[in-house]
């Protein structure tokens, strides 16, 4: 099983998942805000893997607006 460990700041969500803050404002009032950071593991420039990436941004989209980073990485 893989170890579990915290991201660059040392946090981690109740899902478990990495997480980091992000300092946003309006107006005066300034409120902390989760930005998560998503890793998809794809095997080359295939139609699934395309497919895979459109609906995880499109997931997020409508649930994270704003709120979310996607790092794509290949495998071989």
């Amino acid at each position: 099983m893989k170890e579990k460990r915290p991201n660059r700041n040392g946090k981690r969500n109740e899902h478990g998942m990495n997480t980091t803050k992000d300092k946003s404002g309006e107006g005066k009032r300034k409120a902390a805000r989760v930005v998560w950071s998503l890793r998809l593991y794809i095997a080359g420039e295939t139609p699934r893997s395309i497919a895979a990436l459109a609906n995880l941004q499109k997931i997020c989209d409508e649930h994270l607006p704003g709120r979310y980073r996607v790092e794509v990485l290949l495998t071989s």
